[in-house]
């Protein structure tokens, strides 16, 4: 995402988003090549966080880089996901049958459900509800995304969106009501999700955030599959070099 800011131009990582950048399966040094004398004359600074099938290095010599984590996982059956699944999560899903949980796709994102994860936290969202509900809504409304909520009791307790494209879906935004966490509701609302992919010959599932320790640990409890991806920097002027060292003065890392 391209921003000018204090009259620097900088492109990175947008708000909510794992990766960006030039996407391609396979390297290629003249795409590289050309990208960087393209960025050479237009940033100042630019932030890519490349998807885990680009595995080579070479072709960024001249960048900073560093190692991400994400998770993907096989859409399957509920109950072939269920085998895989550490024997903890096992455990809350039998609650989760027990107490009769229901899950349904919605039209319109659940943004106080959201705000309720970052209010345990006593931290602030990335975007406002104006803006994120706005985009959601809009890319549910196009077909890229679907909200799978959970009820208990007909009660909207947890939900996730999904964002869907190109035979991929990418686990992007959740959400969920202390009261729904003894009951493994978020356990139930993954697997009925995975079997849904599965019907909708979804051929990759990335569960994302495996950066943040708490919630990799929740995506890797169902079986899925660590894999590493390359996020590359790299400060094309003076004021780019400052800017970056600003920024991680803030704490900020990529956006």
């Amino acid at each position: 995402m391209l921003n000018i800011k204090y009259g620097i131009n900088t492109m990175t990582i947008p708000k909510l988003f794992q990766y960006y950048g030039p996407a391609r399966l396979e390297p290629d040094s003249r795409v590289i090549n050309t990208m960087e004398k393209y960025l050479e004359h237009k940033v100042d600074l630019a932030i890519f966080s490349l998807t885990p099938e680009f595995t080579s290095k070479k072709e960024f010599d001249f960048w900073k880089k560093g190692d991400r984590l994400t998770y993907y996982l096989k859409p399957e059956t509920f109950e072939n996901l269920r085998k895989n699944c550490f024997e903890d999560v096992k455990n809350k899903l039998n609650k989760a049958f027990k107490s009769k949980i229901a899950v349904k796709l919605i039209g319109e994102f659940p943004y106080n459900i959201y705000m309720e994860t970052f209010r345990r936290r006593n931290l602030n969202p990335p975007l406002v509800e104006s803006r994120l509900a706005l985009w959601v809504n809009k890319l549910i409304e196009i077909g890229l995304a679907k909200t799978y909520a959970a009820y208990q009791a007909d009660k909207l307790v947890a939900f996730r969106t999904q964002l869907i494209a190109h035979g991929y879906a990418y686990d992007w935004l959740a959400g969920s009501l202390p009261e729904a966490q003894p009951y493994g509701v978020n356990q139930f609302l993954m697997l009925s999700i995975g079997q849904e992919l599965f019907e909708a010959n979804i051929i990759n599932w990335d569960l994302l955030g495996g950066d943040i320790k708490s919630i990799g640990d929740f995506k890797r409890s169902f079986g899925s599959e660590m894999r590493p991806h390359l996020q590359v920097e790299r400060a094309f002027t003076l004021k780019g070099k400052i800017y970056r060292a600003l920024m991680k003065l803030k704490g900020i890392g990529n956006d």
